[in-house]
């Protein structure tokens, strides 16, 4: 698995943070966020998790509320673009993951923030 460059990953981290909360105040439950990061580990390609995405978001309410798919890809898409070709899968598997953890910790409100 090739590295992204650390900067990027630092960026990801930060926008996963909202998207994280919004899930979880969506009501998004920990299999869905957990069936992302499924997909993502397993997908050849970006169009195999946005394809999910949106399908989850034509099954469930939660996903589309606030437009959080929409949001979700629309970052996930930006970070793909700028990952090296080499690594843009990686970014797409790490974007997923760091989203699962920002999730959990919002959905146990242990969300805060550092002064």
């Amino acid at each position: 698995m090739r590295k992204i460059n650390p900067e990027l990953e630092r960026r990801m981290i930060h926008a996963t943070k909202e998207l994280g909360k919004r899930a979880s105040d969506n009501g998004l439950d920990a299999s869905q966020i957990r069936n992302l990061v499924n997909v993502a580990q397993s997908a050849n390609c970006f169009e195999e998790v946005d394809l999910f995405v949106r399908y989850q978001a034509a099954r469930y309410d939660a996903w589309r509320r606030g437009r959080l798919y929409e949001a979700l890809l629309n970052e996930l898409g930006k970070f793909y673009d700028e990952a090296p070709d080499e690594g843009k899968m990686n970014a797409v598997r790490l974007f997923c993951g760091y989203l699962a953890r920002w999730h959990k910790v919002a959905k146990e409100k242990v969300l805060e923030e550092k002064e």
